[in-house]
């Protein structure tokens, strides 16, 4: 298990929802995939809060533990 940075979980979302399991014929097909996806987040701040979920929390009180990913979750 490793510590992740907060920016980690947005990431993996976007991967998911953009790259995941695709064929991308251009590069230039991916950076548009990636950009909608960002693009989707930007209209659903309650899904962003709610993949930081425990590192906003340990913004907030910092004896929450911070969040961590297994390496096979990566």
């Amino acid at each position: 298990m490793h510590e992740v940075g907060h920016r980690e979980f947005l990431w993996r979302a976007t991967k998911r929802s953009a790259t995941h399991n695709r064929y991308v014929p251009e590069f230039t097909d991916l950076i548009a995939s990636v950009e909608d996806a960002l693009a989707a987040f930007s209209r659903q701040p309650d899904r962003v809060k709610a993949l930081f979920g425990r590192y906003l929390k340990h913004l907030a009180d910092p004896d929450v533990a911070l969040p961590t990913l297994s390496a096979e979750a990566a």
